[in-house]
């Protein structure tokens, strides 16, 4: 009954974006960090994300349709992407400046739906008010 959490967990995300729908971002830095350095970074950590979200995606899907044929090393491969994914969107939200509330939108993330929508549309349009300069590396 794993089911039952995870659905709590996404719908409390999403009642998060909700109170942050009018949040601006602000970029976020550690001391003796130029702002330069930190978009740079952010920039970096979200393609990052991006491309690992991505993988997870395809290899719970491939999971599912080919069910107990798939390679045990994919099913550790996506449970170790998983994590990782939890990691960088963590990253990513305290960049942007998120308060506490970023913990609900990380933990969102176990359900996969709420880091899709996530990075395909608020995430990614903050990340583009950050560093406009950056949108075709933002799009990739």
């Amino acid at each position: 009954m794993l089911l039952i959490p995870v659905l709590v967990l996404m719908i409390a995300a999403l009642v998060a974006r909700g109170t942050l729908a009018d949040y601006k971002p602000r970029l976020r830095t550690k001391s003796g960090e130029s702002p330069a350095e930190a978009r740079t970074i952010l920039l970096g950590t979200y393609r990052v994300y991006m491309w690992v979200l991505r993988f997870s995606v395809v290899e719970v899907l491939l999971h599912r349709l080919v069910g107990k044929d798939f390679p045990a090393f994919l099913v550790w491969a996506g449970a170790a992407g998983g994590a990782i994914v939890l990691i960088l969107a963590h990253a990513v939200y305290w960049r942007l400046g998120y308060d506490g509330r970023r913990w609900l939108l990380v933990l969102g993330h176990l359900s996969g739906l709420v880091g899709l929508m996530e990075c395909h549309s608020s995430l990614h349009d903050q990340i583009r008010a950050i560093a406009p300069e950056a949108r075709e590396e933002v799009s990739g």
